[in-house]
């Protein structure tokens, strides 16, 4: 968790997190967690994960033919990216990937992401091959690891939040979208390791 605990164990609602973040080393193995993998956005182009070093990232897992928690996610989603103020406007990242890429391809995902009013700047919408999109979901956790043969249904509802260096920095339930918690922690995010990332750069 990356909010504070208060005296009786209420989680803090203020944005002083003290994290202890530090640039990673040249041979960190959590950067970037989606290398080298390259993607397909919902413009046919190849998308490449080092496109998103310096971002904050929220990664979005779904599926367009889903008819239970994806939709409302991406709602969810959409609502919050209207709040984000402009200040954090470039700095902030939504990539949504799909757990179906057998079916998911270029097509379904850009008419998925219009009918959504989601296909907005600052948002990604990829997929790919189907051994290349599985690696990257196997990487991520989109599926419960007990599970041997499973369906794009059984997927996790969860988003992941990467900061920017890459690093996965947390996970949560997509519950979080909705109560303000995942937009308050990722401008916090950007605001503790962006520094970092200028004084490693200079």
């Amino acid at each position: 968790m990356l909010f504070g605990v208060d005296r009786e164990g209420h989680a803090s609602d203020t944005a002083s997190i003290d994290m202890g973040l530090q640039p990673p080393a040249v041979d960190d193995p959590t950067l970037h967690a989606m290398e080298p993998f390259v993607l397909t956005d919902r413009e046919g182009k190849a998308f490449k994960p080092e496109s998103l070093r310096g971002e904050t990232v929220l990664l979005h897992f779904m599926y367009t033919a889903c008819s239970s928690v994806c939709p409302t996610d991406t709602i969810d989603l959409v609502q919050m990216q209207k709040q984000i103020p402009s200040a954090y406007r470039k700095k902030l990242r939504i990539v949504s990937i799909t757990v179906n890429p057998e079916f998911d391809q270029v097509p379904q995902m850009q008419a998925y992401a219009k009918a959504m009013q989601a296909d907005q700047p600052g948002w990604v919408w990829v997929t790919g091959g189907e051994d290349v999109v599985n690696k990257v979901l196997t990487r991520f956790r989109a599926f419960d690891p007990s599970l041997k043969s499973p369906k794009p249904a059984d997927h996790v509802d969860q988003l992941v939040l990467m900061d920017v260096y890459g690093r996965v920095f947390q996970r949560y339930h997509a519950s979080n979208i909705r109560n303000g918690r995942i937009l308050q922690e990722m401008m916090a995010l950007d605001d503790l390791a962006r520094p970092l990332l200028k004084k490693n750069l200079g």
